[in-house]
């Protein structure tokens, strides 16, 4: 009876409890070095912007190292100066002033007179659209250089029709100046041979 009540005798009965889990550990994670792009933080050398007075306003690019390059373009009612757009009733005319690590301009197109100032040995213009045509140049070009000399490139070849032009010099401030007519008018030459302009 105690046997029973207290299951001793009989079939030895144990109680069976469910087993824990293993735990295994946890292998630990392959490091493996690399390399990741930095932010590109290049402060640009060449400042763009509006200045003036009352009626007088003016668009500027002022180039503080180099060699830098500004494009100066045109489309609808707008010019662009390095992709900036600007509207043409903004301002009167446009200077881009190089600096001493050289200068490329490219004239596209442009409603308003260009003002070009180099102050490196042999900075270039370039006068003409990516479809080798100066039709787009409705304004006057006036480039100067006072220490050194410009090398101009004017490219028309992608007009058939042949065009004269006349290249002249003016006195600015007591320096020399090459000036360039307005295209639209008057179309560019077919062929222009390297022409350096100078200071005094």
């Amino acid at each position: 009876m105690f046997s029973k009540l207290f299951g001793l005798g009989g079939k030895n009965r144990s109680t069976q409890y469910p087993k824990a889990p293993v735990s295994r550990a946890a292998r630990p994670r392959s490091f493996r070095p690399r390399l990741e792009e930095l932010e590109v933080r290049c402060t640009p050398s060449v400042s763009i912007y509006l200045q003036g007075d009352g009626a007088n306003w003016y668009l500027y690019a002022t180039c503080t190292g180099g060699p830098d390059t500004v494009t100066v373009d045109h489309s609808g009612s707008s010019t662009s100066i390095n992709g900036v757009s600007f509207f043409d009733v903004d301002f009167n005319a446009i200077y881009i002033t190089g600096a001493g690590g050289g200068l490329t301009t490219n004239t596209r197109a442009t409603v308003k007179p260009v003002h070009v100032e180099g102050h490196h040995d042999f900075d270039t213009v370039n006068v003409g659209n990516t479809s080798n045509r100066v039709q787009g140049i409705q304004a006057p070009l006036y480039l100067t250089n006072p220490p050194l000399y410009n090398i101009v490139n004017v490219n028309d070849q992608g007009d058939s029709v042949p065009r004269t032009a006349t290249v002249s010099t003016v006195t600015i401030g007591g320096s020399f100046t090459s000036r360039l007519p307005a295209w639209a008018w008057e179309a560019a030459p077919r062929l222009m041979p390297r022409s350096p302009t100078h200071g005094p």
